[in-house]
């Protein structure tokens, strides 16, 4: 995967077992597409008329919790929502956000944001029901409904 690769030898004497290959490959998973190459090569059999074969049915990656922080793993976890709401005049979220854009319900863009959600200052609006549409530091969107006192 990438530029890690591992190799073994393995000579067996029945066609009936499976084995179970444990490598210790670190990998980064992220949005974008990753290739693994399995290359199988000298494959022999024993009996000639026999074709040899070698065949994959499950590949399982595990997660070392130890290579990731506990707040990236909980934060990942966690639904994303808005508090206090109803509010006043300031909300916030429970996690980072890249952008937002305030809506009214008729569908007018009231207040945009980026980069802040913290403190995000809605004094200045009317009273009533909004939609928050949220884009997360991962590209996710999500709407949420807010309640301005």
């Amino acid at each position: 995967i990438g530029s890690d690769t591992q190799s073994f030898e393995y000579i067996s004497t029945r066609d009936a077992d499976d084995f179970y290959y444990d490598f210790n490959t670190p990998i980064t998973f992220t949005e974008a597409i990753q290739s693994m190459e399995l290359l199988v090569t000298g494959l022999t059999n024993s009996d000639a008329t026999l074709t040899p074969r070698f065949r994959i049915y499950d590949i399982t990656f595990h997660l070392d919790l130890s290579s990731l922080s506990v707040d990236s793993v909980e934060n990942n976890l966690q639904d994303l929502v808005l508090f206090p709401n109803p509010t006043k005049g300031v909300f916030s979220f429970n996690k980072t956000v890249k952008s937002g854009v305030i809506y009214s319900l008729f569908g007018a863009k009231i207040l945009e944001f980026r980069d802040q959600y913290q403190n995000i200052d809605i004094s200045g609006i009317n009273t009533g029901i909004y939609f928050v549409k949220v884009t997360d530091v991962y590209g996710s969107k999500k709407t949420l409904k807010l309640v301005k006192e």
